[in-house]
């Protein structure tokens, strides 16, 4: 019978499968209530998150649901893990092996998951095992599947979380490659095939509800599909996230826009509408609200480490800190960092290091080879014999596991006159020869408010191309972390998507940045300035950088274009 998320109250065992009997949908929540719905999970610090969760845990208690072939001695080896098991009624079984005498040949760690009216959608598995990589793509062959999502990296956290099967799978299936023409399931893959797995599953069955019933059913539909394999969804975080996820895709509009459209674009969100706000005040305060219970994550040691108690970096957002070993990874909050990723962890935002946070400093461009760091002023100033965080050339600093050696300084001279100054430093390691090279950028005021707009990407092409020829993410620090270097990251990732895509995503780059840090767009002058900064970059690149003509904004017009600041005017 094919499922619809409403079949999940009832459930009877028959003939080692689940039967499931239609009932009114009773917990299905409509689309327009489904706001108010999470704003009563986060009330009460996340406590109906929490009960919800609770409920979800309990649901399969009383069902004897069995994983005897799992459990089997002939198949404990094919588990990744030994509590991840494959429920017998729903797994997945392969085809006997000629003279294969085991009639437990058929078995891999993986269940059939049905979907938003559609039984066996998904088959949820573990990341297969150097010993179950053929076992793997058999699977795949026998159940025709069309769709393979690894929702994992091969290793995470110094762990090897899946084995490579993808390069060699020609050798496997040599030339029928068509076996994916009429699909018949998707195959997620992720570590244990539960936590990430079951996270995709709700959230693309629940697009699809929403787009079929204008209605969400998250707990029930979980629910349901927690019967066919254990731990589906496996945090209460991840949980959460499937409500953040799906209330981001009922809220969200498109807010990508080709080059060639920003300008139009940009007239067309200045226009107030029937509540006299613009879409682009809507816009910023779409991006810079933060989930209430993301607010809970922040630790206490912080307010001792953060130059401004307000900036909380969320725990999911905090970068690792080793100690004196890189194998006794602890997460710290010292240096209230965030990461924020374009490419993935492409920069660390963080404050200017305090006097009892500069080895801290020091010890996370170690941990994380970073080679960039990018020194925003304070205060739109910063003096040559303010403080300090690095050694001078007579004396290198002793960070316990490695020395900082400043080798060299230089300067380089703005178009307008302007000088960033360049050290470059050595950490060496004081147990072995692990040598890290350290370009840092001491700049001058940035943005400058009274240099044109345009030359706000000087510093950003500078960076980036220094990006080119070095490892690690991009260090960016300000006075409190916060609206400078979320400036420069959000700037940079749009210029780069411009590159590559002949179109900007204001509305998102702000959002993730926010998420990883709030409160860097937290005034609407910093969110309308990097509209402004794009439409400049844009003109310039219309103009083929040649001679243009500036607006007193600062703004490029191009000479078939209407003055852009009639439609800017709100942006001054």
């Amino acid at each position: 019978i094919p499922l619809s998320v409403s079949f999940v109250s009832e459930r009877t065992l028959c003939d080692s499968e689940y039967y499931f009997i239609p009932t009114d949908d009773m917990e299905a929540i409509p689309v327009k209530q489904f706001v108010k719905h999470i704003g009563e999970l986060y009330s009460n610090n996340q406590h109906g998150f929490s009960e919800d969760f609770e409920e979800v845990q309990r649901c399969t208690a009383d069902m004897n649901i069995t994983a005897e072939h799992s459990n089997h001695p002939d198949n404990k080896h094919k588990n990744r893990y030994i509590n991840i098991l494959a429920y017998d009624h729903s797994r997945v079984k392969l085809r006997p092996l000629p003279g294969k005498d085991s009639k437990h040949s058929d078995y891999i760690n993986a269940n059939y998951v049905d979907g938003y009216n559609k039984a066996k959608a998904y088959i949820a598995t573990q990341g297969p095992l150097k010993s179950t990589f053929e076992d793997f793509w058999r699977m795949i062959w026998e159940q025709n599947t069309g769709i393979i999502v690894m929702i994992t990296n091969l290793v995470e956290k110094g762990r090897v979380r899946t084995f490579t099967h993808v390069p060699s799978f020609k050798k496997l299936l040599g030339e029928r490659l068509l076996w994916g023409r009429n699909l018949l399931s998707i195959c997620l893959s992720s570590s244990a095939g539960v936590g990430r797995t079951g996270t995709y599953i709700v959230i693309d069955s629940m697009l699809q509800q929403i787009k079929d019933k204008s209605t969400v059913n998250v707990l029930g539909f979980l629910k349901h599909i927690r019967t066919q394999r254990n731990y589906l969804v496996q945090t209460e975080e991840q949980y959460i996230f499937i409500h953040d996820a799906l209330l981001e895709a009922i809220l969200g509009k498109e807010t990508e826009v080709s080059s060639s459209q920003l300008h139009s674009y940009v007239n067309s969100i200045l226009i107030p509408g029937v509540g006299g706000k613009t879409r682009l005040e809507k816009q910023f305060k779409g991006q810079k609200g933060n989930p209430k219970g993301r607010q809970n994550e922040r630790t206490v040691i912080q307010y001792h480490y953060t130059q401004w108690p307000d900036m909380g970096v969320p725990e999911y957002a905090l970068p690792v800190l080793t100690f004196v070993r890189r194998s006794s990874a602890a997460r710290t909050p010292e240096m209230g960092p965030a990461l924020v990723h374009c490419r993935s962890n492409e920069f660390i935002i963080t404050q200017h290091p305090l006097p009892h946070t500069t080895k801290d400093f020091w010890r996370m461009i170690w941990d994380h080879n970073a080679q960039i760091i990018v020194m925003l002023p304070d205060n739109q100033s910063l003096a040559e014999d303010e403080f300090v965080y690095w050694p001078s050339r007579e004396e290198s600093m002793n960070c316990e596991a490695f020395t900082v050696t400043l080798i060299s300084k230089d300067r380089l001279c703005l178009s307008n006159e302007e000088q960033i100054i360049i050290h470059d430093f050595i950490l060496e390691a004081t147990q072995d020869d692990y040598v890290l090279e350290v370009r840092h950028f001491q700049c001058p005021k940035w943005p400058n408010p009274d240099a044109p707009i345009s030359s706000t990407f000087e510093l950003i092409n500078v960076i980036k191309e220094e990006a080119l020829t070095r490892d690690g993410p991009t260090i960016v620090h300000d006075e409190y972390g916060a609206v400078s270097a979320g400036m420069l990251c959000a700037l940079t990732t749009l210029s780069q998507q411009l590159e590559n895509e002949n179109a900007v995503d204001v509305f998102q780059v702000a959002k993730m940045i926010n998420l990883m840090r709030p409160g860097v767009f937290t005034d609407i002058e910093q969110y309308q300035f990097v509209y402004k900064a794009m439409l400049s970059l844009v003109s310039t690149k219309e103009n083929g950088n040649g001679p243009m003509t500036v607006d007193r904004n600062g703004a490029a017009l191009t000479a078939d274009e209407s003055d852009p600041a009639e439609s800017m005017e709100s942006l001054v």
